[in-house]
Order: C-alpha cells, then structure tokens, then sequence
C-alpha cells in the first residue's frame, strides 16, 4: 500500500545526468523526487485526467481550467451552468456556447472518474496554482510581444501570402517571418532548408553508407513552427483538402 510514481527511465537517467555524480537508490530517489515536481507530476498526483481535455494544451483556457479546477471535488460542487459559463469567459478567443457546453461535460465525467491519490487540501495544489500563474503570465506576455510583432508584419508583403497557406494563422506567420527574416536573401529553397536544419546529412565511406537524416542544425525555432504548422494542415485535411496535404 505504498504510494509511488512511475517515472520513464530516459526521463529519469537525464534528470540525475544533471546533478551530483554521487549514485545510489537512496539518493537516486532523493534526487528524483525533488527535480520531477513539475505541474505533469502534480497533476498526476491530483486530476491526471485534465491533460486530456482538451487536444492542445498550450492554450490560455486549459491553463485557467487547470488552475481552478485542478481538485476534481472542486469540479464536482460547481453546478453545470456555472462551470459551463467559467469556460465560456476564460479565454479572449470567441468559442461557441455549444462547445463550452461539450467542455464541461466532458470535465464533469472526468472529475466523477478521477481518483486523487491526495486529500483536498494537499500542498501540491499550491504548487500548481504557483506554476500555472506563471505560465499564464508568460502567456500574455508572449501574446503582447506577438501583437507587436504583428504590427510591424502587416506592411511586408510576405505576410498575406503566408495567410494565404492553409492553418497558418496570425501568430504562425508573424514568428515565422520573425524567425526566418527576409527570405529572399536565400537563393534557392535548398539554401532555406539548411538555415532551418531540415537539409539532409549524407555520410559514405567505401561500401558503407549511412541513411539520410536531417541535420537538425541552425534555427530550431522556424523548425519547431513548421513543425507544427504541418501537424494542424494534416489535422484539418479531411474537412479541408489541400495541396499541402496531399504531397505529404
């Protein structure tokens, strides 16, 4: 009947790869408990269930969802209505009544299945309104810092165009423009895709040859928002096909 966490053992050996060399089981789950608090742990403790709520959790609602209602006895004492409005006016993007509807559904059956392995008033739910006021300030602080950017991006004609490719929204086109910079300085799409890293790396010696990979060299931050801008185009191809889509 002890009560442990289950950790995945690359997770762990690089978590201890940054402290003291000093190994053993005892320091090992000394070291482990005090760098693996993170809200993913605390959830886990408290609402794990919460983390699939919603399909992106990099968004201001789940973190406000996560931030009140991370005790599912909370969820349970709030009547439906009122849970459903909480959602509806937690985010400045304009969702339906509908949908706000679905969430708290779909929240209350979550909170009727959850099993906390802490009481109510466990310290780890202060630890968790600590970390997601932090991250919901980064958040708006991000949004400020884009809108600004947004400003000067609006001017260049590049910007429309990039609007133009299906799921790239506002904040995709304004960092990538802000990450690539003035695109036609490269003189071919192979010269673009090495400032990136996604050239592919070569390597043969006699009989011998390596497989292909990417280089994943340079600017790790347009890759990342590529990246991602792809997942969503594959995300959204079977209400809208496109071309994009297709060639993948």
């Amino acid at each position: 009947n002890f009560e442990y966490t289950m950790l995945n053992p690359l997770a762990a050996k690089k978590q201890l790869d940054n402290l003291r060399p000093y190994k053993s089981d005892r320091s090992d789950a000394l070291n482990l408990a005090k760098t693996s608090f993170i809200i993913h742990l605390a959830l886990q403790l408290t609402f794990p269930q919460l983390e699939s709520l919603f399909s992106n959790t990099n968004n201001e609602l789940y973190w406000e969802v996560v931030q009140h209602f991370s005790c599912p006895s909370k969820v349970l004492n709030v009547p439906y209505a009122e849970l459903s409005s909480f959602i509806l006016n937690s985010t400045n993007k304009v969702i339906s009544i509908s949908r706000a509807n679905c969430i708290a559904e779909k929240l209350l059956v979550f909170a009727k299945k959850a099993y906390p392995v802490v009481n109510d008033n466990y310290y780890v739910y202060e630890q968790i309104q600590y970390l997601t006021n932090r991250i919901v300030e980064e958040v708006h602080e991000k949004d400020k810092i884009i809108a600004e950017m947004q400003h000067e991006a609006e001017n260049l004609p590049e910007y429309n165009l990039l609007l133009s490719i299906p799921e790239f929204g506002v904040h995709t086109v304004t960092s990538l423009i802000g990450e690539l910079g003035d695109i036609r300085r490269f003189h071919s799409s192979n010269a673009l895709n090495a400032y990136i890293g996604i050239d592919l790396r070569h390597y043969e010696s006699g009989n011998f040859v390596v497989a292909d990979h990417i280089s994943k060299r340079d600017d790790a931050v347009a890759c990342k928002i590529l990246f991602k801008s792809i997942q969503n185009i594959a995300v959204v191809s079977h209400s809208h096909p496109n071309h994009i889509n297709d060639f993948y």
